[in-house]
């Protein structure tokens, strides 16, 4: 799977809070807003900087997300690592 994603536009972001509940219900439309608020040149490994990653699509017991794996120092990670939403178990649309 490709790590280019479609940037999100600040152009077609809600205005307000009931906007924003709606358009943030999608999981998929949080994963590449925050994706493209943490990585605005394209995704880089949190752990050593490097740019060479992959990212797949893991199913687990509770659901499936997206983990990026680097190339370089050959850590998993996703898009919650190093934010505030690294320890919550509450999926991004939460």
């Amino acid at each position: 799977m490709s790590t280019a994603l479609k940037p999100v536009s600040a152009t077609n972001l809600p205005k307000t809070l009931i906007g924003a509940a709606a358009y943030f219900a999608n999981p998929d439309t949080c994963f590449r807003f925050l994706v493209s608020l943490r990585w605005k040149d394209g995704v880089t490994c949190p752990h050593c900087a490097a740019n060479g990653v992959t990212c797949k699509d893991v199913t687990f017991h509770n659901g499936k997300r997206k983990l990026w794996r680097c190339t370089g120092c050959k850590k998993q990670f996703s898009v919650k690592v190093g934010t505030i939403f690294e320890a919550s178990p509450l999926g991004l649309d939460k």
